[in-house]
């Protein structure tokens, strides 16, 4: 049930728990109104039926003393007033025992028992019954015991709990409309902020925004959604930037190492030129040790762009995989600095050489 319970919309959530409280809280109520009531009615009934057996009891003492049952019918009919009274019976003492003097009974086929002990008081759950002593100066003579019927008074309770289921029903109808409205109030702001984070998540687009819900913890949750989403949305257009900028650098190195290569390979088919030349036999010396100073530091440029080539892949491989963290940027974009520097000087470096071998060319009586 549990298990159910979660799977079910944030909407039905609210509503059932809603629902559920209000119901929980009306049943409580009605109930303790019920027993209120039953109790207090019931103690009611007891007290009425007290002082009314009193009353008669105090009015069927002189039937007693003068040994007349027919004032004491007389005396007992009066009860005829109280439709609730089934049964009253006056016992006189026979010797130790009680013994049945006069009775009333409101049904024909009630009839009071010829003899009775001292009882007490007595409730059942159709009747109530009480036992009260008839003295004469401080002597008992007698006991008078009276029988009520709880109907009237169950009917009474009835009507009340109808009344109750009336109002309960009338209440939990209130209770399901106002449910409805409210979770309509938290739920929407939520089910929109869902919304547009599932967009987020298929389009990848940054720019969208949830819509607003207040200054509550819900707005205060959609507020921060859409201030983390403006920061994503910051980092990753810096991240693109970055790539580009990456991108083009690699390719410009590229085709520095490119043109490098190429310069070489021309150096050496002048080279080869030169060596072939028997009018500039004497210059294969000058020739190879001027190749050896240009193949050096364009071996070293050559390194270092390939160096920066390698690095350029690495970093694009990590962008491409999510794991590119701002120290490595930090680290490689120190590593193209101190490359494009060296490939920068060695080049310099070669173009002097170049520029002094041609020189040595076309001028072959130059000492320099």
């Amino acid at each position: 049930m549990a298990t159910h319970f979660r799977d079910w919309p944030i909407r039905r959530k609210l509503t059932a728990l809603m629902l559920l409280s209000s119901a929980f809280g009306l049943l409580l109520s009605a109930v303790a109104l019920i027993a209120y009531a039953w109790t207090t009615a019931r103690s009611g009934a007891e007290r009425d039926l007290d002082a009314t057996a009193r009353i008669v009891a105090d009015n069927t003492t002189a039937a007693l003393v003068f040994s007349d049952p027919q004032v004491a019918r007389e005396t007992l009919t009066a009860l005829r007033a109280k439709p609730e009274i089934e049964l009253a019976c006056l016992y006189v003492y026979s010797g130790a025992a009680l013994a049945l003097f006069a009775q009333y009974a409101a049904l024909g086929d009630q009839q009071c028992p010829a003899q009775t002990e001292e009882t007490d008081s007595s409730a059942r759950s159709q009747r109530l019954s009480i036992v009260v002593p008839i003295q004469l100066k401080g002597e008992t003579i007698g006991r008078l015991r009276i029988t009520q019927s709880l109907e009237p008074l169950k009917e009474i309770m009835l009507a009340q709990i109808g009344i109750l289921l009336i109002i309960f029903s009338v209440s939990f109808g209130l209770s399901f409309v106002l449910a409805w409205i409210m979770q309509r109030l938290f739920s929407q702001p939520l089910l929109q902020l869902a919304q547009t984070a599932r967009r987020v998540s298929e389009q990848r687009d940054y720019s969208l925004r949830a819509s607003a819900a207040g200054r509550d913890e819900v707005g205060q949750l959609v507020d921060d959604f859409n201030q983390m989403l403006e920061q994503i949305g910051l980092r990753e257009q810096e991240v693109l930037t970055a790539r580009d900028e990456w991108a083009s650098e690699a390719q410009q190195k590229e085709l520095a190492n490119q043109e490098l290569g190429g310069a070489l390979e021309r150096l050496k088919d002048l080279q080869e030129q030169l060596v072939q030349n028997e009018k500039l036999a004497s210059l294969g010396g000058l020739v190879a040790g001027v190749a050896h100073e240009i193949n050096t530091p364009v071996g070293v440029g050559v390194t270092a762009a390939s160096t920066l080539q390698g690095a350029a892949a690495n970093l694009k491989l990590q962008y491409q995989s999510g794991t590119l963290r701002r120290s490595e940027l930090e680290q490689f974009v120190d590593l193209a600095d101190e490359s494009t520097s060296i490939i920068l000087r060695n080049l310099q470096r070669a173009g002097d050489l170049i520029h002094s071998f041609k020189q040595v060319a076309v001028d072959q009586s130059s000492g320099e």
